[in-house]
């Protein structure tokens, strides 16, 4: 990477300087408390869910899929009722490798969740150090994530979440000193950051093309010929991270892709919410993936690499017959992972059954239609979930106050992230579960924002966003 002007190098000395003093060793106490606290909370709910629904509690609907194929992994492959897993990526089987030795998994299972959030807390207060050295943004930011409702909830569930977001915000951590300090070495470790990521949860994989456009144009202490060097280094690292998986796909099972999930949720949902717009059918009998083979007997004797193929095209061509007909779904299905107070999660306190048909029934009567019905039948569970979206509401506005504190790369940067998480989970079978990747970055920005408030601490007008 290019030599730094001397004007450049004195900034970076003081930004040095300065992260010496926001890591000093009171700054790390307080850290070190809170990040206590965010363990202790976690481990006090799930003291209580345990006592009052037993290991039961911590189980969600995926859970036996990863734990099934954590236990193969044991025994050197990676399957699933005698069939090679393609459905699943390797990432959160492996990390429950230790846990699947215990016959009893769920409580090592659930200490790996409390690490793993422990983990993204201080990957947050890095972070957030690096971006705003010498001040208690850091600390604020931790806090903010630690007790973020959905965070804390979904930490007591044997899902992906707590790993996939500690690898995202190591990747994050990366991709923010890359566009403050660049180095090759740098961008190298965030492509192999992401690529390990979209192994835990494969939404990323388009990822490594959407920052591309940013890369071209930052950092801009790089020359136009190095960022362009640097939007292709970053893409093809990244694609081959992949690549390993992608072909075992290919010769174990003859599956031509990264994970037939993605497959499953075009035809289950995205392509039955436009049939049954369409064809004026409910949308919850196209999205029962029980009735599949009764529709389609002859494919009883397929494997499923065949299955998810057709599953595929047919989807394909039912979107793009009817795009016009899709792009709104879609589009409420992003609203639905920005600002769905978190429905599912309630269920883990049990105020909410099993099923509400929230989502199915917003297909068949609108979403204004089906909240209403939603708060008829479930007024105290929407009294909490009323609670919830305002206190969303809360860490949005701070978030984007706090944006215009932030470098404009990294403002750029977490923009991009959030809209690309936004879109890529959208759909009709979103939830607020997919929006836990975006919240480390609001409460970083969000933190920017507090601290602001509170303190001196005034960034240089040149780095940042325009006021």
């Amino acid at each position: 990477m290019p030599a730094i002007s001397n004007l450049d190098n004195a900034e970076l000395g003081n930004d040095r300087r300065a992260d010496h003093t926001g890591t000093n060793p009171g700054s790390r106490v307080t850290f070190a408390k809170t990040l206590i606290f965010v363990v202790l909370a976690r481990v006090l709910l799930a003291t209580l869910v345990w006592q009052a629904y037993g290991w039961s509690g911590f189980i969600h609907d995926d859970t036996a899929s990863y734990v099934d194929s954590a236990r193969s992994l044991l025994h050197g492959e990676f399957s699933r009722d005698g069939e090679p897993e393609i459905f699943r990526t390797p990432g959160y089987p492996a990390a429950l490798i230790p846990s699947v030795l215990f016959r009893n998994f769920e409580l090592p299972a659930l200490l790996e969740n409390f690490l793993f959030t422990a983990l993204g807390v201080w990957l947050v207060y890095r972070i957030a150090n690096e971006l705003l050295p010498g001040s208690h943004a850091a600390i604020w930011a931790a806090a903010l994530y630690g007790f973020e409702p959905l965070s804390l909830l979904n930490s007591e569930k044997l899902i992906t979440e707590p790993l996939f977001t500690a690898q995202l915000l190591l990747f994050v951590w990366l991709m923010t000193r890359f566009l403050r300090k660049p180095t090759y070495r740098t961008l190298l470790l965030a492509a192999l950051a992401a690529g390990a990521a979209t192994y835990t949860r494969p939404v990323l994989t388009f990822l490594a093309l959407w920052l591309t456009p940013l890369l071209v144009f930052f950092p801009r202490t790089l020359t136009l010929r190095q960022r362009l060097a640097s939007a292709i280094v970053f893409p093809l690292v990244f694609g081959v991270s992949l690549t390993p998986w992608l072909l075992r796909n290919h010769f174990v099972a003859g599956y031509p892709g990264f994970a037939t999930v993605s497959d499953y949720n075009l035809y289950f949902c995205s392509a039955a919410a436009v049939e049954a717009k369409v064809d004026h059918v409910s949308f919850a009998e196209l999205n029962d993936a029980r009735q599949y083979l009764q529709r389609h007997p002859e494919q009883r004797t397929w494997t499923p690499a065949q299955i998810s193929i057709f599953q595929t095209k047919s989807a394909q061509r039912v979107l793009s017959q009817h795009a016009f007909s899709y792009i709104p779904i879609h589009l409420k299905g992003s609203l639905v992972v920005l600002f769905d107070p978190g429905i599912a999660e309630v269920k883990l306190l049990h105020l909410l059954p099993e099923r509400t048909g929230l989502f199915a029934a917003s297909q068949d009567l609108g979403l204004f239609r089906s909240m209403l019905r939603f708060i008829k039948s479930h007024r105290f569970a929407a009294s909490v979930l009323f609670l919830l979206e305002v206190l969303l509401l809360l860490y949005y506005w701070f978030g984007l106050v706090g944006l215009r504190h932030l470098p404009l790369e990294i403002g750029l940067f977490f923009g991009m992230l959030v809209l690309y998480f936004t879109l890529a989970c959208g759909g009709p079978c979103a939830s607020a579960r997919y929006r836990i990747p975006i919240m480390p970055l609001v409460c970083i920005a969000a933190a920017a924002c507090i601290h602001q408030r509170n303190s001196t601490f005034t960034p240089t007008v040149s780095s940042t966003l325009p006021l």
